[in-house]
């Protein structure tokens, strides 16, 4: 019996159908190829707080289920990450203390640098620190983590995430920072507890962050190949999806015969 739940999070018949379409045999595929036992969730897992401001939190909660107490690793991953299956191997084995939850820095794509040209150019925060202070919260730091691909241990993270949704819920609802809101929670407890450890980039690859980076040269295709797993914040150019995916698959079949 496997030791390792994959998980994601799908509230919502708009976002489910979008999900089944593009994501769902991918996600699927990648857990069976790990030995991983999969779930998509598809309600509220506190049936208490059902507003729609709260289903990004919802992900805070998912070591606190009864089923995920079997497992030592729960891998969660959102319902927009698209595995590079050739060259995506089992994830927990990257762990190296089960303390800290293993997590990308989403400010050191494509490169610290750049990162920081990106928000300048659109008018975004200016820095780490902004992001975290438009949720009210304080932080001296440089990081920004990004909750689209975390694995924890669940008895170890349980009590700090159940904290985390339980002071997110209190000015959750509405927040005008949408879904940053939950990453910005998430963020900061685990910073301040410092009990994170930095997942390479190749594992949360944000596709629109490379995009609209300065002298971009990369395709969606090409970036796929280079990475592990997508993250398609934004929805960027999700409708590309089953295009890359053929032409990935046509360029290593035609390698494999020559």
């Amino acid at each position: 019996m496997t030791n390792v739940l994959l998980i994601t999070i799908v509230i919502g018949d708009q976002y489910l159908e979008r999900y089944k379409a593009l994501f769902y045999e991918n996600q699927h595929a990648y857990a069976s190829k790990c030995g991983y036992d999969f779930i998509v969730v598809t309600d509220f897992l506190d049936p208490k707080n059902r507003h729609p401001s709260l289903i990004s939190l919802q992900k805070s909660l998912v070591c606190s289920q009864t089923f995920s107490q079997k497992y030592k690793h729960i891998i969660y991953i959102d319902a927009d990450i698209l595995f590079n299956l050739r060259w995506a191997d089992p994830l927990h084995l990257l762990v190296k203390d089960d303390q800290n939850v293993l997590i990308a820095n989403e400010y050191s794509q494509p490169t610290f640098d750049k990162r920081l040209l990106i928000q300048k150019s659109n008018g975004w925060e200016p820095n780490a620190e902004a992001y975290y202070g438009l949720a009210g919260l304080t932080l001296k730091t440089n990081i920004v983590l990004n909750t689209g691909v975390m694995v924890f241990n669940p008895r170890i993270h349980k009590p700090i995430l159940e904290e985390t949704y339980v002071d997110a819920i209190k000015t959750g609802i509405n927040h005008p920072r949408g879904f940053h809101f939950e990453q910005a929670m998430i963020g900061f407890n685990l910073q301040q507890n410092k009990c994170f450890e930095i997942l390479r980039n190749e594992w949360n690859a944000i596709w629109l962050l490379q995009k609209i980076s300065q002298n971009n040269q990369m395709n969606l295709l090409e970036f796929y190949d280079a990475n592990k797993a997508i993250h398609f914040a934004g929805n960027c150019d999700v409708e590309l999806i089953p295009e890359v995916l053929y032409h990935h698959h046509k360029k290593y079949s035609q390698t494999l015969l020559k």
